[in-house]
C-alpha cells in the first residue's frame, strides 16, 4: 500500500482542527465552584416570593388605612401605585435572573442586581408610604412602625446579600465557564 498525500495518515489530525471525543485539557486551571451563583439564584426566588407576600401585605394595609381617609386622586394613592408597578418589575426580575444564573447566562446575574437594588428602593418607598397616613391622620402607631421598619430593614439586608452574591467574581468566572465537550 502506497502513502497518499490527499489523504491523512491514521491518528494525524489535520491543523486547526482538534481530535474527536476528547474535551479540551485545562492544565492548573481547576473549574470554578458555582455555590455562589447557586446561593444567590435561590436567594433571588426567596426575595421574589419576598417581595410578593410584602405586595399583598402593603397593598392590604394601604387599603385598610386610607380607606375613608384620602382623596381617590392624592400622592398616597399614587404612591401605593407606584409600589405595585415596582413589585412586579422587581419580582420579575428577580424570577428572570435567578433563572438566568441557573443556566450559566451572564445576563442572569445582571438582572438579579438590578432587582435587588429595585428591592431597595421599593424598601424605602414602603417605609414612606407606611408612615404617610400616620402622619397625615396625626396619628403614630408603635407596633406597626415597629413592624414597618423591621419589614424594611430585613429587606434592604436580604437584598443587599444576594445582590453581593451576585455580583461577586466566583459568581461571574462561574458563569463565564464552559465546558466543551
Amino acid at each position: 500500500m502506497a502513502f497518499d498525500p490527499r489523504y491523512p495518515q491514521t491518528g494525524h489530525v489535520p491543523h486547526g482542527y482538534r481530535p474527536q471525543g476528547y474535551p479540551p485539557q485545562r492544565y492548573g486551571q481547576p473549574s470554578p465552584s458555582g455555590a455562589m451563583a447557586v446561593t444567590a439564584a435561590i436567594l433571588g426566588l426567596l426575595g421574589a416570593l419576598w417581595m410578593l407576600v410584602l405586595l399583598v401585605w402593603t397593598v392590604g394595609g394601604s387599603v385598610v388605612s386610607m380607606r375613608g381617609f384620602v382623596d381617590p386622586i392624592s400622592v398616597e394613592v399614587a404612591l401605593v401605585v407606584l409600589l405595585i408597578v415596582v413589585s412586579l418589575a422587581v419580582t420579575i426580575l428577580l424570577v428572570v435572573g435567578a433563572v438566568g444564573v441557573l443556566r450559566r447566562r451572564e445576563g442572569g446575574s445582571k438582572a438579579l442586581v438590578i432587582g435587588c437594588v429595585g428591592a431597595a428602593v421599593w424598601a424605602v418607598i414602603s417605609l414612606v408610604v407606611g408612615f404617610l397616613p400616620w402622619v397625615h391622620l396625626g396619628v403614630f402607631m408603635w407596633l406597626s412602625s415597629v413592624a414597618l421598619v423591621a419589614l424594611t430593614l430585613l429587606t434592604v439586608v436580604f437584598a443587599m446579600v444576594t445582590l453581593a452574591l451576585a455580583a461577586a467574581p466566583p459568581t461571574k468566572r462561574w458563569l463565564g465557564y464552559s465546558v466543551d465537550f
